[in-house]
């Protein structure tokens, strides 16, 4: 016989449900967490951040390298939820054709170029961790449960990287970015890089915004309070672009905003204006106690002396560097302006800076104009597709922070970085927003 729920269950599962939609809290079973972290989504996760993670020190001596390791177990489990079932194959849709295209362009580039060891590290990377990445975010983000989970396992893992930034800072008071250490020391020293600790900054930053503006009030009090520690981190590090790329992210959450359809775009509105008050007031209040121990408040703000050097023209080295670079790529492509010069031939010519500093033109040195218009069809497929989703009456919050990641990259590669063979992460981006319109297609 089965049975009957008393009065006061049935009371307590509504009251349940009741502070569920109010807090916007879910509360699932500990089995179904646990399956979560070993999900195929989080062991891609780990393989995107793999770059990060096995440059600190406790993992430099690993005798196994962390990123082919998490590359074969992600592609193992995709590989047999497709064979049984429980995952769909890549769908065949015009930008997957365009990148199909695009890989088999840059490998062909090879017998034009120079052919050496240079040439062939960098083709074998870029197909074997770059565009993997690209396909596989695409496959997994064709599912909503799936994409959100792996949107939250990446925002997780950079959480870690950047709790971890700041135990090697405030705890063991280990400062790279100091004056008594040199350019190689930061490179070297405790793999303290603070380019890749100030991207994974930026990355759980603009996702805390998404959440904060799409959620409720309560996950809008919370996400302020970890965006304002992920800011503070943007503003110590050094790390100039993510926090530019940090920064965009808001303007860009106001054109989402603007262009959403829908009753709920008034409530975006405020939770937006709200979050950003409840920065402000923890900003004011952070600074105040930095400003009581210190003369200057500003004097362990590394981002910012940066700006001021650079704006006041102190110290303009870096920025040259990579403008002579950009310059050097362009100077090549007017020579071999169809197909170029080869993948990986920018780094034969200049050993210093290795790259552009700008995918734009390192494709259309190395690749041509061939290559530049296979990149702007895939690039341009996602941005299309990101405005049919934020049109969309209802939108997710994940599926506006996998926007305002992809955007906010896009840009930055567009100007100041990019590298083709180590660009998984904004690749895995590009993917999931295309797996997402295959999402929208299919219910749509």
């Amino acid at each position: 016989m089965p049975t009957v729920p008393s009065q006061s269950d049935l009371s307590a599962s509504r009251a349940t449900v009741t502070y569920r939609r109010a807090t916007g809290i879910s509360w699932r079973p500990f089995e179904t967490r646990l399956a979560d972290l070993v999900s195929t989504e989080t062991c891609f996760a780990l393989f995107l951040v793999s770059g990060r993670i096995k440059g600190l020190p406790e993992l430099r001596g690993s005798p196994v390298d962390l990123t082919l390791l998490f590359l074969v177990i992600s592609w193992g489990r995709i590989l047999w939820e497709i064979m049984s079932g429980r995952l769909r194959p890549l769908r065949l849709t015009l930008p997957v054709v365009l990148m199909i295209l695009f890989c088999e362009f840059a490998v062909a580039s090879l017998f034009w170029s120079s052919l050496i060891a240079l040439n062939l590290d960098k083709a074998g990377r870029f197909l074997v961790l770059t565009a993997s990445s690209f396909f596989a975010a695409c496959m997994l983000a064709q599912d909503p449960v799936r994409r959100k989970r792996l949107l939250i396992a990446i925002t997780w893992l950079s959480c870690a990287i950047v709790l971890y930034y700041l135990h090697y800072r405030y705890v063991l008071g280990i400062d790279i970015m100091a004056p008594e250490y040199s350019w190689i020391d930061r490179e070297t020293e405790g793999g303290n890089n603070y380019l890749e600790y100030g991207e994974h900054a930026s990355i759980l930053f603009t996702v805390l915004l998404a959440l904060a503006v799409f959620g409720s009030w309560r996950r809008t009090w919370l996400a302020a309070a970890g965006a304002s520690v992920a800011l503070f981190v943007l503003l110590s590090l050094g790390s100039r672009g993510p926090l530019a790329a940090a920064a965009a992210a808001v303007p860009a959450l106001g054109v989402v905003l603007i262009a959403r359809r829908g009753t709920q775009k008034f409530n975006s509105w405020r939770h937006l204006v709200g979050f950003g008050a409840i920065m402000i007031g923890i900003g004011f209040g952070g600074y105040a106690l930095t400003s009581s121990e210190h003369d200057n408040g500003l004097g362990q703000l590394h981002t910012i002396e940066r700006y001021q050097l650079e704006l006041s023209g102190e110290n303009t080295q870096s920025l040259d560097w990579r403008s002579q670079g950009r310059s050097l790529a362009f100077r090549q492509w007017l020579n071999k302006p169809l197909a170029g010069w080869g993948i990986g031939e920018f780094r034969v010519q200049d050993s210093f800076l290795m790259y552009p500093h700008n995918t734009f033109l390192e494709i259309l040195m190395e690749m041509g104009l061939i290559g530049v218009c296979l990149f702007i069809g895939i690039a341009g497929s996602g941005l299309i597709t990101c405005w049919n989703i934020v049109r969309q009456p209802y939108t997710e919050w994940a599926d506006i922070a996998i926007i305002l990641l992809f955007v906010t990259s896009l840009c930055w590669e567009m100007t100041f970085a990019g590298y083709l063979a180590d660009d998984r992460i904004f690749f895995s981006y590009l993917g999931m927003v295309i797996g997402s319109g295959v999402s929208l297609d299919r219910h749509g």
